[in-house]
């Protein structure tokens, strides 16, 4: 019984793997006789040693209990049982939302998963210049810059057939 009361005591939050160099302080609960338990409080030092891992000692750091069992007399087996039932709110396994956890004092969290975002079509101010075209109106445009191309040219070439070269234009007059 003494057992699980010092076990609800000092529980904190269950971890499958202890990094050694994050632990700062230790207590230990020991049980003397039947009616005796010494609670101590120690901090962890760290010195180097020719390995990986360092060695670790402890010292003596407050506060020291002597706890003496006085009362022998617990709750009835049935009532026991009755008093330490898990609440079905808490139980894992009753809520089907597989998002939605309680915590120790059974207040309701939740995950929330967004979707990935879709860049490509996100509604964003599009320069036509950098807007994508298809080949075939791609090529089309092409054909018709080539076409007025040609036609400036043509134009080019057909004054200067028509003016003469020995000719030199006139000048306006400022009158």
């Amino acid at each position: 019984m003494v057992h699980n009361l010092l076990l609800d005591a000092f529980r904190g939050v269950e971890v499958r793997n202890i990094n050694l160099l994050g632990l700062d302080h230790v207590i230990v609960c020991t049980a003397l006789d039947t009616e005796t338990v010494n609670v101590s409080h120690y901090a962890i030092e760290y010195k180097p040693t020719g390995e990986k891992a360092p060695s670790a000692e402890l010292l003596e750091m407050g506060p020291f209990m002597d706890l003496k069992i006085r009362r022998t007399q617990f709750a009835a087996p049935d009532l026991r049982k009755k008093a330490m039932l898990t609440p079905d709110v808490l139980k894992k396994g009753v809520n089907h939302n597989k998002n939605l956890t309680r915590d120790a004092l059974g207040n309701l969290e939740g995950r929330i998963h967004v979707t990935q975002q879709e860049i490509e079509q996100a509604a964003l101010a599009k320069m036509p210049a950098l807007q994508k075209r298809n080949k075939e109106a791609f090529a089309e445009q092409v054909r018709s810059d080539e076409a007025s191309k040609e036609l400036l040219e043509n134009k080019r070439k057909f004054v200067s057939d028509e003016m003469d070269v020995d000719e030199k234009p006139k000048k306006k007059s400022k009158k």
